[in-house]
């Protein structure tokens, strides 16, 4: 979920940060290069960096409504972690930290800062084959995207993502029921919430592959958000040939109000991909949005959000671990939401170029 928070002086702790982390992330390459044998630890990191321009000229640096891109008109760190991952036949975890724009963006409402530096912290059990126990902080088993940008086919999320958990606290039981079902239970502390106190929350993850190249999840939410909130959130993966697929999902929200009304929320995304070769690869994005109660998104304007979006990215992998991505993106909406220098506008766009790198060292 986006918060509109300000931070001032983050950008001047961006630049030291990314030359920090890159000297890293060759450093764990050059000392695990040489390993022999296969291990179940293994060392990885990422590093995503972009400079983007907001043609409604903001009034700020900061652009509202979306965790990525968070800056227009300056190169910044959108994501950068480093991890280590476990993985034996009875025990798993993983351990990152991370740092970035998107990070700011999207932990702000955490009463513990120093959490936010935490993408993923925990460990589990396998009690049999089919079965794990996890307990920690874990990316959220909601929505058809990932965090990372490199795990997607567009380089910045769509709405309905950033409107949904990225990421959960607590304790989930995982079943592989076959080779087609897939079950999750998951108990949580709130909606995206590490540091608050919160009651605990539960979701719920139905996942059936009826063919290689299809899979549906559902998946969804229920606990006392300010009242009780109750989501659903279906995903519809397909690949039509090897090189051409589909990614979509759709969300409905639900939550109880003080004055005893309920307010309704709703959207949805299509994301069409296709890899040319080897070196490029392009992907399209049409998505809708309406929360018009400010359940979630509480707008600059204080008029209701409800809005259409458009974009298309293409992609060129320059090395094996190395691929720059460049997208344009456009957002209508039914009333002024989006600022610009003066007032607001209906409408909003920008362009993005992004130079990731990763590796994943055993």
């Amino acid at each position: 979920m986006v918060f509109l928070r300000l931070h001032r002086g983050a950008h001047r702790a961006t630049t030291p940060f990314i030359k920090a982390l890159c000297a890293l992330l060759m450093t764990v390459r050059s000392i695990t290069a040489q390993a022999e044998p296969p291990s179940p630890l293994s060392f990885g990191g990422f590093v995503d960096t972009y400079i983007a321009h907001d043609f409604n000229h903001l009034p700020t640096r900061y652009r509202p409504y979306t965790t990525q891109p968070y800056y227009s008109d300056e190169g910044a760190l959108n994501l950068g972690y480093v991890d280590a991952v476990v993985n034996t036949s009875q025990f798993r975890g993983r351990l990152a930290l991370q740092y970035g724009s998107s990070v700011i963006a999207n932990y702000a409402a955490e009463p513990d800062e120093f959490v936010r530096y935490f993408q993923e912290a925990y460990g589990g059990i396998s009690i049999s084959e089919s079965w794990k126990i996890d307990a920690g902080i874990f990316f959220s088993h909601i929505g058809a995207e990932s965090w990372i940008s490199r795990d997607e086919f567009t380089p910045s999320r769509s709405i309905v993502a950033d409107y949904s958990p990225y990421y959960q606290t607590g304790v989930r039981s995982i079943h592989e029921i076959s080779e087609s079902v897939h079950l999750e239970f998951h108990v949580v502390r709130g909606w995206q919430n590490i540091s608050d106190d919160k009651q605990p929350c539960y979701g719920t993850q139905i996942a059936y592959n009826p063919t290689a190249a299809t899979r549906f999840i559902y998946n969804t939410f229920v606990g006392d958000e300010d009242g009780t909130r109750v989501f659903n959130n279906v995903v519809i993966k397909h690949a039509f040939t090897e090189n051409f697929g589909v990614s979509s999902s759709f969300d409905l929200g639900a939550q109880n109000r003080s004055n005893e009304s309920r307010a309704w929320w709703h959207g949805w995304s299509i994301v069409p991909h296709y890899k040319i070769n080897d070196t490029y690869a392009i992907a399209g994005r049409v998505e809708r949005y309406a929360d018009p109660d400010q359940v979630l998104i509480q707008t600059l304007s204080g008029k209701s959000f409800n809005t259409t979006g458009l974009s298309v990215n293409l992609d060129t992998t320059l090395l094996p671990d190395l691929v720059w991505r460049n997208e344009y993106r456009v957002f209508i909406s039914t009333q002024d939401v989006f600022p610009r220098r003066e007032g607001f506008s209906a409408s909003d766009s920008f362009v993005m170029t992004s130079l990731i790198y990763s590796l994943r060292v055993a």
